[in-house]
């Protein structure tokens, strides 16, 4: 059986390579090994699949639906848990190499990611701070990574605190909460970086009538910086003799020009012809990027290309206003990543404060209610 997934995984990477067959290589490649254990879950009688099944349909119809829903990643992640149980009941039942490989890679980040995550997490975002600040100078939003390292090294210093002093029921009860919300917070970017990361990979590449490309600020006012620059090359990448690119960005009050009108020169300057381009040069934010591109392109096809840290985000505000369009991200330098991550997750939680705002107030209620409980009955 293995034999027989590999000549199949062989088969298809060579169909897919000669383009005699279109299926996406992400799902092509997961439905083979589905496939797979559920043909050694029927062999070996372990009804336990029936879990990472059901959840891996339950994705694919949701994902189908809409892939612009962060309960995908939410899906998604829950498949990949329940999946590695199976893998570990599999490999009791019958080793074999290549569900030893799956099972050990998924172990291994799991673990890395429970133990030395955090520890790691707090190092890379002190240094990734001063990479920031010396590229990129000091703003509000270059010190999240340094505004998240803070608070988590002071929530590593009240946890020792707690563990080494007797505090009151009432105090330590209150004070269990950070632990508690921390943990809600992770699993919400963890659900955030899954289905940014699904997108990203099944962008499609199917020919659409417009490219629209969103802007971002100008250096000195005039310029466009590499950040910009990466996006107005990916565009044109999509850009074809039958469509037409549209810069997307307006003027704000340090600038010279409009971010499209310095979009479109640089693009000039890379051999388009100006009939080829369309400005939308009265947006100040993503929102309005969409908003304001809708009413140019009409009914028209569309695709949307910014960095790929930003993709998710910039699909969720089209969805909000009703835009049927995909996007494509164009690449980022690593150094800027985590603390453009960061940014895009709050941007998201924001968008999203109604529910969030619920779920962290009951946290903290829980966490009152049982230091009392405890303070009374300590009575």
């Amino acid at each position: 059986m293995d034999y027989v997934l590999v000549l199949l995984l062989i088969a298809y990477l060579m169909a897919h390579y000669f383009k005699w067959i279109k299926i996406p290589v992400f799902q092509a490649i997961s439905a083979l090994f589905m496939l797979y254990f559920l043909a050694l879950a029927i062999k070996y009688q372990l009804y336990f699949f029936i879990l990472p099944l059901s959840l891996w349909l339950v994705f694919i119809v949701s994902w189908y639906a809409e892939k612009r829903r962060l309960a995908n990643g939410f899906i998604f992640n829950l498949f990949l848990i329940s999946l590695s149980v199976f893998l570990a009941l599999l490999w009791e039942s019958k080793p074999n190499f290549i569900v030893a490989a799956i099972f050990l890679i998924l172990l291994v980040i799991f673990v890395v990611m429970m133990t030395l995550g955090p520890v790691f997490l707090v190092i890379f975002c002190y240094y990734n701070f001063f990479q920031v600040r010396k590229r990129e100078g000091l703003s509000l939003t270059n010190l999240l990574t340094l505004i998240l390292a803070i608070g988590m090294t002071l929530l590593y210093i009240l946890n020792i605190i707690i563990d080494r002093i007797e505090l009151p029921p009432l105090l330590n009860g209150i004070l269990s909460i950070g632990p508690f919300l921390i943990l809600y917070l992770f699993f919400a970017f963890i659900n955030y970086l899954m289905v940014s990361f699904l997108y990203l990979m099944t962008a499609s590449k199917k020919p659409t009538a417009f490219v629209i490309v969103l802007g971002a600020g100008l250096l000195n006012g005039r310029e466009i910086t590499p950040l910009l620059k990466s996006r107005i090359d990916k565009g044109l990448e999509y850009l074809t003799a039958d469509n037409t690119i549209l810069f997307s960005g307006g003027k704000g009050s340090d600038e010279a020009l409009s971010e499209a009108q310095a979009m479109a020169n640089y693009a000039m300057t890379q051999g388009v012809l100006a009939h080829q381009i369309a400005l939308e040069d009265q947006s100040t934010n993503t929102y309005e990027n969409m908003l304001f591109s809708q009413k140019i392109i009409g009914n028209h096809s569309a695709r949307f290309v910014t960095n790929n840290f930003h993709v998710f985000r910039a699909a969720l505000l089209a969805k909000q206003i009703g835009l049927k369009i995909d996007g494509v991200g164009s690449k980022t330098a690593f150094y800027y990543l985590p603390n453009a991550i960061l940014r895009e997750f709050v941007g998201i939680m924001m968008m999203h404060k109604r529910r969030h705002s619920i779920v962290l107030i009951l946290i903290v209620l829980l966490g009152i209610f049982q230091g009392v409980m405890t303070q009374f009955f300590s009575l």
